[in-house]
């Protein structure tokens, strides 16, 4: 779980204690800051100096590559980029934090690669250090945003039933987000603008959500993690939102509509799931 900052109080050149010691890039934003990593937004001029490495193959077990020659152009064509740092935690054994810091990263990655390869639409990965995630900048805006304009709420329940039936696939494939809210959910602005802040009156890609933040990600056949993945997401909803109930109601609709065997019997655990949740806030 990441604490967005909003744009008034984000850094707009990043001091070198603020970043990994070998990492001392000018003009970087601070974009997210969690007990478990910070992210940052990078300028790709930045990299100028070494981009080579990048596409380099890794010279130690410890980096794994993910990007290929092909997709060279993708990474050099936009103007940022997402360096995702994990922190290490001193009260580990700093084998053991090391151990546990790549096993997670790679984790990640591996599930965001298998969310594309279902269809699903996340950022895509460019190299995976030790400590830290190269990725693509999704230039669009977080649900939690996009859903503040009420005027729109037609676009949303539409909106909402495609993330549904995108829940559903990544379901099927047993891949388990884990932090499903409406901040790790976004639409792409239509128009490349190389506009770097929410901008809530640029046209979006109301038809494709992009989902972020794979960090609590991992994979289950289980219908009770795929169930809990979707109460997360409830949750998240009902507290954050207004008319909070058609929004959910139009993902669950799109998730049952998604063609999927298993659906049912998800949306029956879920059910259980919310009850038990229900019990436990009356209980206290």
């Amino acid at each position: 779980v990441f604490f967005h900052l909003p744009h008034n109080a984000m850094t707009t050149t990043t001091t070198t204690a603020s970043l990994p010691a070998q990492k001392h890039w000018p003009n970087t934003t601070l974009l997210a800051q969690g007990a478990e990593a910070r992210v940052y937004l990078v300028p790709i001029n930045a990299l100028i100096s070494f981009s080579t490495d990048v596409f380099s193959p890794p010279s130690t077990n410890q980096h794994e590559k993910v990007s290929t020659p092909e997709n060279k152009c993708l990474f050099s064509s936009s103007s940022h980029f997402i360096y995702k740092h994990r922190l290490s935690k001193s009260y580990r054994h700093p084998s053991l934090d090391r151990s546990i810091l790549s096993s997670r990263l790679s984790a990640e990655a591996r599930n965001i690669l298998r969310a594309l390869q279902c269809g699903i639409q996340a950022p895509f990965v460019f190299r995976v250090e030790s400590d830290s995630l190269w990725m693509e900048y999704i230039n669009g805006i977080a649900l939690r945003n996009l859903f503040e304009n009420v005027h729109e709420r037609v676009r949303h329940v539409a909106l909402c039933r495609s993330v549904g039936w995108d829940i559903a696939t990544m379901h099927k494939s047993d891949l388990i987000h884990g932090d499903l809210t409406t901040s790790n959910l976004m639409v792409r602005y239509k128009h490349d603008n190389d506009n770097t802040s929410d901008d809530k009156g640029a046209e979006v890609d109301w038809e494709r959500p992009v989902f972020i933040d794979f960090g609590l990600s991992y994979v289950s056949a289980h219908t009770e993690d795929k169930a809990v993945d979707l109460y997360v997401l409830e949750r998240a909803i009902l507290s954050t939102h207004k008319d909070a109930s058609e929004l959910f109601k139009a993902i669950l609709e799109g998730y049952q509509s998604a063609g999927w065997e298993e659906a049912k019997a998800v949306i029956k655990t879920f059910e259980a799931v919310r009850l038990r949740g229900r019990k436990r806030e009356m209980v206290g």
